[in-house]
């Protein structure tokens, strides 16, 4: 099994940051993310479940947050699920499957109810963001207990 790969040391290049930053931009839109702000900051979320009917609705957002810093080849990175109901959500099943170790939790959860159904997944982009980072030799860090803001 091939070892991973070393944290560069020294500050990052504008390009080599720029570049960094459009892999990752990309990463969180082929998984389903929108993305906003330019730079080495940038967020996004994506409205994973959105339910409604006459009496109310239902929708579960995830959002995350990202920041370069390129003074010591840093990825930081912030996630978060949002559940808001207005009135009477309608009747839903859910399922869950998670997993956790330490501070790195990873959640599938899937609803279903009447005319519809929804899924999210905690954590996926997060792995991706991680596995891209550490490839171009820069240091992860996941800040579990900030809240990314929504995004722009």
């Amino acid at each position: 099994m091939p070892s991973p790969p070393q944290a560069l040391t020294g500050p990052a290049s504008a390009e080599e940051t720029a570049g960094l930053a459009t892999r990752l931009r990309d990463a969180a839109r082929q998984a389903g993310c929108s993305v906003a702000g330019e730079g080495p900051r940038f967020s996004g979320e994506d409205s994973a479940i959105v339910a409604g009917w006459w009496f109310g609705s239902r929708r579960v957002t995830y959002r995350y947050a990202c920041d370069l810093d390129p003074s010591q080849r840093l990825v930081r990175f912030r996630e978060a699920i949002v559940e808001v109901a207005q009135g009477l959500p309608p009747p839903a099943l859910t399922f869950r499957h998670w997993r956790q170790s330490g501070l790195r939790y990873r959640e599938s959860r899937e609803d279903l109810w009447p005319g519809g159904h929804g899924r999210v997944r905690f954590g996926r982009l997060r792995a991706e963001v991680e596995a891209i980072a550490r490839t171009a030799g820069w240091r992860f860090d996941l800040e579990a207990t900030a809240f990314p803001a929504a995004s722009v």
